[in-house]
């Protein structure tokens, strides 16, 4: 009897997990090197399904920490078709800190957090990768911990 209830209750965490997340058409998170995001280190996010990407609205995340000495963040963001050729490129602005009392913006605890914000551009048709570069005057930035790309409906 222990192992039927241990099941159902399993099955309805994954139902309730599921549902949860169906605005969700596509999400990526890739973890940053401890000692820092590289002015070299570009990020690549390829697309199963390119046209897909197309009907929801584009996101960036970053999860960082205290250690980030701005208040914001500028990314070079480039999306590319599947021939590796540039469709567009945009200089995005991302505030992780307000500017005025120094507290962060986004959710978490335990000292690190994650900021979703807009992404200010179009999928052109054909978009099947973004790639994301750190566009800071500091060679390489401490405390970012992880950039995502996500797309919701």
């Amino acid at each position: 009897m222990d192992k039927a209830i241990k099941v159902t209750l399993g099955a309805l965490f994954i139902l309730l997990f599921t549902q949860c997340n169906n605005d969700r058409i596509y999400e990526e998170y890739q973890k940053i090197k401890e000692m820092g995001w590289n002015v070299g280190d570009s990020l690549v996010y390829k697309f199963p399904n390119s046209e897909q990407m197309n009907s929801g609205t584009p996101l960036i995340g970053i999860r960082f920490n205290e250690k980030y000495p701005y208040s914001n963040c500028y990314i070079q963001l480039t999306l590319k078709d599947s021939l590796d050729r540039v469709l567009d490129k945009k200089l995005i602005n991302v505030p992780l800190f307000n500017s005025k009392t120094g507290k962060p913006l986004g959710k978490g605890f335990g000292g690190s957090y994650t900021k979703l914000d807009t992404i200010p551009i179009q999928f052109p048709s054909g978009t099947n990768s973004v790639t994301l570069s750190p566009a800071m005057r500091e060679e390489v930035l401490q405390g970012i911990e992880s950039v995502g790309i996500k797309v919701s409906r």
